[in-house]
């Protein structure tokens, strides 16, 4: 994630079988957010990090965009509402948006 300069990545927890975020965040420098699951990671863990504790909202993407304007965030986490499945959506760096959805 460093290495790419990514903010956050998208991908499917092996704990849960469910997909989840890591993003840049919080007082150990990463954050974890699940949508199923909120109990830390199982194993050993090698980079220390926070575990979101918030529901992940689930929402169209219409009204993602809104949530992320009105919020003024980099990007938003959230469950599409047609698809039940995780979704990124975030500001681009020339003021678009972009979506990142599982495969």
């Amino acid at each position: 994630m460093d290495l790419m300069d990514y903010r956050v990545h998208l991908f499917v927890d092996a704990d849960t079988g469910e997909d989840a975020v890591v993003y840049r965040g919080g007082p150990t420098g990463y954050r974890l957010a699940r949508l199923a699951g909120l109990a830390p990671p199982a194993g050993t863990v090698t980079t220390p990090w926070v575990v979101n504790v918030h529901p992940v909202p689930r929402l169209t993407l219409e009204a993602a965009v809104e949530r992320l304007d009105a919020l003024e965030l980099p990007f938003l986490f959230f469950r599409d509402a047609g698809t039940d499945r995780g979704a990124v959506l975030y500001q681009r760096y020339d003021g678009h948006y972009g979506l990142v959805t599982a495969a």
